[in-house]
């Protein structure tokens, strides 16, 4: 049976807006708690009444109240320090940089904000876009915070030197980015992966196959915690990507694993369908056995 409380998809324009000193998604949160007419999808809308019962959106304080002048807030600066480096506009999180806009980064730094967790994992980026920006939303939290970054380092050698990354995360002012290069294969015997626990933001953008998808989700699922999100980029279409070299295109497939993920009692999905699209999980399933059926047999 399908979750009463899923919500496949909501397209809201306007939303990822310029920031004009405050995050304009973060801001339309209490609004669609206040105003659940003005939303299209009840499964969602129930969950912000949720979020808004439970005392939660109190927590969006520091970011609505605060200005570009406080140093605990999402800086022109530090945007201008991101897109300094032209990498850092790929890979289909909606960016541009004529109005300084994060598009999907503008959600992951709002949850870091949000959820306000001591760490976060994140699988798989080209040039840190992603964590770089939960990391900053990290030390933005009076309770600071961790990012673990995996990545092998397989697309290009951007990630093959260890002081490189270091320097590379420090200039970003996020050198609370902890990156090991490894695949989730490898990191799972690693005692880094072994001592993890209390993980409240997790970001699958590695491997874009449904298989790889379910390895990394499943690999850290026993380890997050109880109100963890969970984030897949790349999520709602398939198309061959060239990433690895022109001589080893694969498709992505991610979309398949989240038509999975929807079947299952226990879990909540929101899809956001821009660019190459997003979509986040909450709450734990209630059986395996769906999610680790062979995907050959669909």
């Amino acid at each position: 049976m399908h979750n009463p409380n899923f919500c496949q998809s909501i397209r809201a324009p306007g939303v990822l807006g310029h920031h004009s000193g405050c995050i304009k998604l973060v801001a339309s949160l209490p609004y669609a708690a206040a105003n659940p007419g003005g939303l299209m999808c009840k499964g969602w809308t129930r969950t912000l009444t949720r979020f808004a019962n439970a005392g939660l959106m109190s927590r969006l304080t520091p970011i609505l109240s605060t200005t570009n002048s406080d140093p605990k807030v999402m800086s022109e600066d530090f945007i201008r320090r991101l897109f300094a480096d032209p990498e850092m506009l790929r890979m289909g999180h909606l960016q541009r940089p004529e109005d300084l806009n994060l598009g999907l980064g503008w959600l992951y730094y709002a949850l870091g904000r949000i959820i306000r967790p001591k760490r976060a994992v994140v699988i798989g980026s080209l040039r840190g876009f992603a964590p770089s920006i939960i990391a900053k939303s990290l030390l933005d939290n009076v309770e600071g915070g961790e990012v673990l970054f995996v990545d092998p380092s397989y697309a290009n050698d951007f990630w093959a030197d260890a002081a490189q990354v270091d320097a590379h995360f420090g200039r970003l002012g996020t050198s609370n980015v902890r990156h090991y290069r490894h695949t989730t294969q490898e990191f799972v015997t690693t005692p880094a992966y072994q001592a993890l626990a209390d993980i409240g933001l997790l970001m699958v953008d590695g491997l874009h196959t449904a298989e790889q998808a379910r390895f990394d989700y499943l690999a850290f699922l026993d380890k997050l915690s109880e109100d963890a999100v969970v984030l897949f980029h790349d999520s709602v279409r398939q198309k061959v990507s060239p990433i690895y070299g022109k001589d080893k295109p694969y498709t992505h497939t991610v979309c398949l694993f989240m038509e999975r993920l929807k079947k299952i009692p226990g879990l909540e999905l929101f899809t956001l369908p821009f660019d190459d699209g997003l979509t986040l999980v909450r709450g734990r399933p209630e059986s395996l056995d769906e999610i680790n059926r062979s995907f050959d047999a669909d």
